[in-house]
């Protein structure tokens, strides 16, 4: 964006999802706003209310919240799709109205999803533009729509090394129009702790594609095997919740599925828990694991094509990748448990990776790219 932009910027962030709905997103695009805030910039946010009972106009920590539709069934899969699709050209058709307004003295930053608004507008404003990838999906319709995508706006952001590779080599990002911007974290709030060494965590949606199912199934294998004091808690809500419970709970005493946990229930269980498991299909980088990493927490994930959590472990050497299957799951789990020195290094190199992870150090990276130096 460089000679259009000054030291202090305005900045339009569009995404679907904001708090107080709960997501690695609405988390990225919350404490982005706020860092922005923090060092002089305006920030406003257009979402969708889906909760349908929000306010329409906020201000929340002197960020703008503009909740540009109000839709209570965006969450439900709608004409086989796991987004009301009606409600995503809605959303973007009053988006429209308000972005044309803007001037080269803004900056419109859109999340990935919904994909609709950056590919009608991404070109067509005054405002310079940016688009922030969390993640890459296989298949042909796929490839095609991340190819257009890859062409919809100026400048680029993503959440790791390895996605900024995959754009500039597969959909011809100039690498001087992309960035890597991880998933940020105020390092104050987290404070590594002792472990007790028998207790597990899933910590996130519970999805279809994140398998939560897979690390109870693991546990239960490992339970079977002579490791009665391990334990489990898979902390979150989502669409599998009520079956969880309904299909593994009873006569699992060693399992615990709390759902939703507030912010410092979150805390303890991270400063209790030696092990994070993320068997998921589906990643980029996953709040989930810098979360861990500040704790000196190693994750254990899948190898899965779409699963952008594997290049993190590699890159940051903050845990182990296993084949898909409870069983692989279950071996990964039980090397780890019985060797305490990996654990430490792995828990080691997740606490010193944490420290690339700060606010602050990233703003640094990344204002010479987004705002010009002061």
């Amino acid at each position: 964006m460089g000679d259009q932009l000054i030291d202090k910027v305005h900045f339009h962030i569009i995404t679907e999802l904001f708090p107080p709905s709960l997501g690695g997103q609405e988390i990225r695009y919350f404490e982005f706003g706020r860092m922005l805030k923090s060092k002089g910039h305006a920030v406003d946010i257009y979402t969708i209310d889906h909760r349908g009972d929000l306010p329409a106009e906020e201000i929340i920590e002197g960020m703008s919240i503009h909740r540009v539709l109000k839709a209570p069934t965006y969450r439900r899969r709608s004409l086989g799709m796991p987004r009301n699709p009606l409600i995503i050209i809605a959303f973007t058709l009053l988006l429209g109205r308000r972005l044309r307004k803007l001037s080269s003295q803004d900056l419109v930053l859109f999340n990935q999803w919904p994909v609709l608004p950056q590919l009608l507008f991404g070109r067509s404003l005054t405002a310079p533009t940016c688009l922030d990838w969390c993640e890459l999906r296989s298949g042909k319709v796929w490839h095609a729509l991340q190819l257009a995508m890859a062409k919809s706006t100026q400048q680029h952001l993503c959440v790791s090394s390895a996605l900024r590779d995959l754009l500039i080599g597969t959909y011809g990002i100039d690498a001087e129009n992309i960035r890597t911007m991880v998933s940020g974290l105020d390092l104050t709030k987290y404070r590594p702790s002792m472990k007790n060494r028998r207790a597990l965590l899933f910590l996130g949606r519970l999805s279809a594609h994140k398998h939560p199912e897979m690390a109870i199934e693991a546990v239960d294998l490992l339970r079977k095997r002579g490791k009665r004091d391990l334990e489990l808690t898979i902390a979150g809500t989502g669409p599998l919740l009520d079956s969880l419970r309904s299909h593994y709970q009873q006569g699992r005493p060693w399992l615990h599925l709390p759902g939703q946990v507030d912010e410092q229930e979150k805390h303890q269980l991270l400063a209790k828990s030696s092990l994070h498991l993320l068997p998921s299909e589906r990643e980029g980088f996953p709040r989930t694991v810098a979360e861990c990493m500040a704790y000196g927490i190693p994750t254990i994930t899948t190898d899965h094509p779409d699963n952008g959590t594997v290049a993190v472990v590699h890159e940051y050497g903050c845990g182990m990748v296993c084949q898909p299957g409870a069983h692989h799951l279950a071996a990964a789990i039980d090397a780890l448990l019985v060797n305490e020195r990996q654990w430490d290094l792995l828990s080691l190199q997740c606490r010193r990776g944490a420290e690339r992870l700060d606010w602050l150090t990233l703003y640094t990276e990344l204002r010479g790219f987004l705002v010009e130096d002061d």
